[in-house]
């Protein structure tokens, strides 16, 4: 909060900021209206109606319920879902069961644990029949997962997931062992616009390995500078950003949509429509 006051008190005209949900939750409730327009990168659990406070993330639950949506426009009606315990997998959970069940999709769950490698193959035993698989899996446990289930339920049985099962550069070495699986992620990584691939081409010369381990941050980054026009007029209420279609609410919170799909083919990332 000292920081946001003497910002202002130095004649900002608009914040970036902060970044922890804890601080974002003690300037929401501090007035009524900031002072100048406050861009928040995190969203809050409670939304809260803070004038010129506005929310926006790299949340996993917005590619949760695009999951959900891709599946059932796949013309799947059941799905096998597989999570991390933990509030970050369980909060994936529910967008993802919510959205699914308010299409009609009828699901099954397991929430697993570090004892993973015996409980999902236990689980996976249990499924009589699903016509999908989500599954939520950091890169260092998503090849052996998805061993799991292609061996419990076949090659052909689809597998969907998030941007976390990608690294966010192309590596077959990598990623071979994740072929088949169907996952959203941000245009920046999958479908890169002019913008984007002359923003790349910068900050690849800068390094690579900085750009193959922080890629989604500068894009994140990019977005939020970009946004700070669109907040300070707000003409309009939707946006095509570079991590995805932004859409901005009532309390302020801006949400990703129309996501970009890539399947695994090979161990590159291959754009689906």
């Amino acid at each position: 909060m000292k920081v946001y006051q003497k910002a202002i008190q130095e004649g900002a005209d608009f914040v970036v900021g902060p970044l922890q949900k804890q601080t974002i939750s003690l300037l929401a409730n501090s007035q009524l209206q900031l002072p100048v327009p406050t861009l928040a990168l995190n969203h809050l659990v409670e939304p809260t109606n803070t004038g010129n406070l506005y929310q926006v993330s790299l949340s996993p639950i917005d590619e949760a319920i695009e999951a959900a949506k891709r599946g059932w426009a796949d013309g799947h009606k059941s799905a096998f879902i597989l999570v991390p315990d933990g509030h970050w997998g369980e909060s994936i959970l529910k967008a993802f069961k919510t959205e699914w069940k308010k299409q009609g999709g009828q699901v099954n769950q397991h929430i697993y644990g570090k004892s993973f490698r015996r409980s999902i193959p236990k689980a996976l035993k249990k499924v009589k029949t699903t016509d999908m698989v989500f599954m939520v899996a950091l890169p260092q446990h998503a090849p052996k997962i998805h061993k799991f289930i292609v061996k419990a339920l076949g090659e052909k049985l689809p597998i969907y997931s998030i941007s976390r099962v990608y690294g966010g550069t192309t590596n077959p070495k990598r990623d071979a062992k994740l072929n088949g699986i169907t996952f959203t992620d941000m245009p920046w990584v999958l479908a890169p616009d002019d913008k984007a691939n002359q923003l790349q081409a910068i900050l690849q010369k800068k390094g690579k390995r900085a750009m193959a381990q922080f890629n989604r941050f500068y894009a994140f980054g990019v977005e939020a500078y970009y946004l700070l026009a669109e907040l300070q007029t707000l003409n309009s209420y939707q946006w095509q950003g570079q991590t995805g279609h932004l859409s901005i609410n009532n309390m302020g919170v801006i949400h990703r949509n129309k996501l970009s799909w890539a399947r695994f083919v090979d161990g590159k990332p291959q754009l689906l429509e």
